[in-house]
């Protein structure tokens, strides 16, 4: 990995309670660089990365989902925003959530490195 890269994190926090501070150590190499917290802002897990952010002092970018323009799609068309400037996946995931895994997977068709932290 590039040293002295700032590295643009998409943390998907679906819903659960999660040590985050003890996965983001587990990610290792990604500790020595700059990191930028990429949020959806979806109720309930998603804050768990804004409140990392804010603890640790990190940029953070919001996106929230625009569902009054797009009340079918916004959730998706968020998704696909975020992938935009992301460098790496950060998914915490109950095998189950519909959003967090068609993340998961147009992260991975993009070539972005994915940690999944399952619970």
């Amino acid at each position: 990995m590039l040293r002295n890269t700032r590295y643009k994190l998409l943390g998907n926090f679906h819903h659960g309670m999660l040590k985050l501070d003890e996965t983001f150590e587990s990610l290792g190499d990604l500790d020595a660089h700059p990191i930028e917290i990429i949020s959806g802002m979806a109720d309930g897990a998603d804050t768990l990365g804004i409140k990392y952010a804010k603890e640790h002092k990190l940029t953070m970018v919001l996106y929230p989902a625009n569902w009054d323009k797009y009340p079918r799609m916004a959730g998706i068309l968020r998704n696909m925003n975020m992938l935009v400037t992301a460098t790496h996946l950060v998914a915490f995931w109950d095998g189950k959530s519909h959003g967090t895994k068609h993340m998961i997977e147009i992260a991975k068709e993009k070539g972005i490195p994915v940690w999944i932290y399952k619970y």
